[in-house]
């Protein structure tokens, strides 16, 4: 288990050292957050337990994905952001707990920096007139993070697009599987998309949507770019079964093309081997075999059979 607590104030981030309930109490301020970072949540318990954390909470982060939207317990809130790893490209959930002003994670994902998110505050810092909130931290990287799933889905656009140009000059170098293998990652994207979406259609606290509330513009922005990168990610997957679709057509056009060239060789050959047949036979009576130049005006005849087999196939269009 590794974990780290940044102060954030308006002004400044700063890592803290030997941080309890008791710094967090003092500098109200301020909003701490912590990253944790593990693969078993329940090393974390103790930790959690410390803060003050409510025991009902960790029966619900023990199995994450039955809970995907915010809930308040004992004035504690509690709920699991989906997020998709680029690297394994899978889907996991980050327990979020927000207690007075203090802003927890927990994952077992590298790829969740919180701290590369916390870099970018200071912009946030800027619009926020009143006082820095763990809610309006939490909604920034939520930005954050679904700011960093556009720049993937463009580039897999740009991927797409690349192997649609190449397709028919280097159809070799691609293969169904590279494109079922986009697909399925698509699909794992969308899924988290999806879970966002509804985690934040849901908002833990019923006024938050109100025109009165300070958080309406950010929720609202969330929920549009959410539901404006759903609409990309189906827009790529149409897009991939069309080329799906396109490398079928390809590959049937050159099996096609093999086909033909195998016919007009078969085409070309069956009347030379009539003649060889005919001229195999073991007859007493062939004159022709006697005649001292029937080979090479057998082969002749051959060999202009062939050519007049190759002018017709071409004037015909067979070669095209």
């Amino acid at each position: 288990m590794k974990k780290t607590v940044y102060k954030c104030s308006k002004k400044n981030i700063e890592v803290v050292e030997n941080f309890d309930i008791l710094v967090a109490e003092k500098n109200k301020s301020d909003v701490f957050v912590v990253n944790i970072l593990t693969d078993n949540r329940k090393e974390v318990f103790e930790d959690l337990m410390g803060l003050g954390i409510p025991e009902s909470i960790y029966d619900k982060m023990s199995t994450p994905a039955d809970g995907i939207r915010f809930i308040q317990t004992n004035g504690t809130l509690y709920g699991e952001v989906a997020y998709f790893s680029s690297k394994d490209f899978t889907s996991d959930y980050s327990a979020v707990i927000i207690k007075d002003n203090i802003l927890i994670f927990v994952h077992k994902n590298e790829e969740l920096i919180v701290a590369d998110f916390l870099d970018t505050l200071p912009g946030l810092s800027e619009k926020i007139e009143g006082a820095l909130v763990p809610k309006y931290i939490l909604y920034w990287l939520i930005l954050e993070l679904i700011s960093g799933y556009g720049k993937l889905i463009m580039m897999s656009r740009e991927e797409i697009e690349s192997i649609a140009f190449n397709m028919d000059k280097e159809y070799e170098k691609h293969s169904l599987a590279e494109i079922s293998q986009s697909k399925l990652e698509l699909a794992s994207l969308e899924m988290v998309l999806d879970k966002l979406y509804f985690t934040l259609s849901f908002p833990p606290e019923k006024n938050i949507m109100t025109s009165e509330s300070q958080f309406t513009n950010t929720f609202n922005y969330l929920l549009k770019n959410v539901g404006m990168l759903k609409s990309y990610v189906d827009q790529t997957q149409d897009r991939l079964d069309s080329l799906n679709d396109h490398y079928q057509l390809v590959m049937h056009d050159k099996a096609n093309k093999r086909l033909n060239f195998l016919t007009i060789t078969q085409a070309i050959f069956v009347p030379l081997t009539l003649v060889v047949g005919i001229y195999g036979m073991n007859f007493s009576n062939m004159p022709e075999l006697g005649y001292k130049y029937g080979y090479f005006i057998t082969l002749g005849g051959m060999l202009l059979v062939a050519v007049l087999f190759l002018v017709y196939f071409k004037k015909r269009g067979w070669f095209n």
